[in-house]
């Protein structure tokens, strides 16, 4: 209903909606990859599919060399273990021919044998442990080539020891 006088009606308060935001466009950075990216099946019109980015500044840079997480002295112990077990290789070789020069000398033989594959088990172990423990934990840093050495040192000699073993109870049989 109107007022015959002409006298305004009071205006009903609208319920006010609130807008959606629009984003703003943000200018792309150097180096950056595209603000776009093409839709799963997207093919141009060149007929060539578009390739992944090779390189992004957002990618984990590889570490510098010698920036590896671990110490290596480590790497340093499994090297110098090995080098010991070699050392006691040749030295146990060298004396060999002495122990035909004693009253018994397949019983030194037996001793010396028994003390060397004992030291050669434990330096062995050790040096393989600390090898790979050393390469698990050190990355591409320093020492790796110390800690490979080591480990083999350390593998080849249980392999030996094992083959020497069964040679042993090969010669029990046969």
């Amino acid at each position: 209903m109107s007022d015959p006088y002409g006298q305004p009606q009071p205006v009903q308060p609208q319920p006010v909606l609130p807008q959606p935001v629009q984003p703003q466009p943000v200018p792309p950075q150097p180096g950056s990859a595209p603000a776009y990216a093409p839709q799963p099946g997207y093919v141009p019109a060149s007929g060539y599919a578009p390739q992944p980015e090779r390189w992004s500044s957002t990618a984990a840079a590889p570490a510098p060399a010698g920036s590896g997480g671990g110490s290596p002295v480590l790497a340093n112990v499994s090297f110098v273990i090995g080098l010991v077990l070699v050392l006691l290789g040749a030295i146990f070789m060298l004396l060999f021919p002495l122990y035909y020069r004693l009253d018994d000398p397949y019983t030194a033989i037996d001793i010396a044998q028994f003390v060397n594959g004992g030291l050669t088990a434990v330096l062995g172990l050790a040096a393989a442990v600390t090898g790979a423990i050393a390469l698990v934990r050190g990355g591409r840093g320093r020492g790796r080539a110390r800690a490979s050495a080591g480990l083999v040192l350390g593998a080849s000699s249980l392999v030996t020891l094992l083959v020497s073993l069964l040679q042993g109870i090969m010669f029990q049989f046969l």
